[in-house]
């Protein structure tokens, strides 16, 4: 059947089309002037990939196995909210997608939904992100819940604590509509966070002494998001955490930072196989995958290209996204002479 929808790039131009100009810079803009947001995406472009010739291809095994569970390719959901604001099945739809495709999606503390609810959607893999609100309690109370629901790790944001200067939203004086809501915090919670001039709750800023405070709470890996320099890598292995996620926040919450796959290969350089490394920023297609596996990720986490798919085709276009990048990535081995995921590395990249 004809489709004008080929790539991830296809479905971005439809969810511009679709959603209003305030929603769709809500999720395509970043900190100020958006530089991070297009570095994130050009960076990829000066890592080249090399293929060797004359290798058994005849069947590609993109599998991999993070913590114990193997998924059927290393592309993961990253953690984003609100959903409610492109679709009305929000995270539902995302997580029923990702245990018929298995993979791991990521539920965020700020999703529409609760993380009980959306754990019943899943009969899979799912990971709850951490964000801590007021007092430690409620930082308990969250991990508790994720734990309870079986949950099969915890990913900690460590780079959004405060509300970061983006243009594109300040001059369209966006807000929230009425109907997103935080599903996760219970109204006594709500209750009892202290709050910004619009009303907004206040995150608390961690420090590295909550990190260890937040690994003796859990009995499930503990992963880190945001982290950009080696030394931070470095210490968040020191603490015993058992991943981390290379990231900028997709460029949101400040202008002018290096791109994460920029940063990846030093990092895994200085950490080694201690801790499972990931990355997010710019996975726009399957070859950037290659890309982030080759300098050292385990996997790649992708967020704006659902958002794309939920927002032109609900559950259905979330799955496409996903079928799309596989395929790619797929296509990508086979072409570069690659059987297997796990034999991707450093010499699958030429650097010109």
């Amino acid at each position: 059947m004809y489709t004008s929808l080929v790539n991830v790039a296809d479905y971005a131009k439809a969810s511009k089309n679709k959603l209003s100009s305030e929603v769709w810079d809500y999720v395509e803009g970043g900190a100020g002037r958006d530089w991070s947001v297009e570095n994130n995406r050009n960076a990829f472009d000066k890592y080249k990939v090399m293929p060797r010739i004359l290798n058994n291809v005849e069947g590609i095994n993109v599998e991999t196995i993070i913590f114990g569970r193997k998924i059927s390719a290393p592309i993961i959901f990253a953690p984003t909210s609100p959903l409610k604001l492109f679709h009305e099945d929000a995270e539902v739809a995302v997580v029923k997608v990702s245990s018929r495709v298995n993979t791991v999606a990521i539920c965020s503390t700020d999703s529409h939904f609760d993380l009980e609810h959306l754990s019943q959607m899943s009969d899979n893999n799912l990971w709850f992100q951490l964000y801590c609100y007021g007092c430690k309690e409620n930082a308990e109370s969250l991990i508790d819940r994720a734990q309870n629901a079986n949950y099969n790790a915890l990913v900690v944001t460590v780079d959004a604590f405060f509300p970061p200067r983006r243009e594109r939203m300040m001059r369209n004086h966006f807000k929230l509509p009425g109907d997103v809501k935080m599903g996760n915090l219970t109204q006594p919670m709500l209750d009892g966070l202290p709050r910004r001039g619009d009303g907004s709750p206040i995150r608390h800023a961690l420090t590295w002494q909550d990190i260890t405070w937040i690994k003796e709470q859990s009995r499930i890996p503990v992963i880190l998001k945001g982290i950009m320099h080696k030394d931070d890598a470095i210490k968040a292995a020191d603490l015993g955490v058992d991943g981390i996620v290379v990231s900028n926040h997709g460029g949101r919450q400040l202008d002018q930072m290096p791109a994460p796959i920029d940063c990846l290969q030093d990092i895994s350089l200085a950490i080694g196989r201690d801790v499972e490394i990931f990355m997010d920023g710019g996975i726009t297609n399957g070859i950037d995958v290659i890309k982030a596996l080759a300098l050292g990720a385990k996997a790649v986490l992708v967020g704006r290209p659902y958002i794309y798919g939920l927002s032109v085709q609900g559950q259905r276009g979330v799955e496409e996204i996903y079928n799309i990048l596989k395929c790619e990535l797929e296509d990508a081995c086979a072409q570069l002479g690659i059987s297997s995921i796990s034999n991707v590395n450093s010499t699958t990249l030429s650097i010109i």
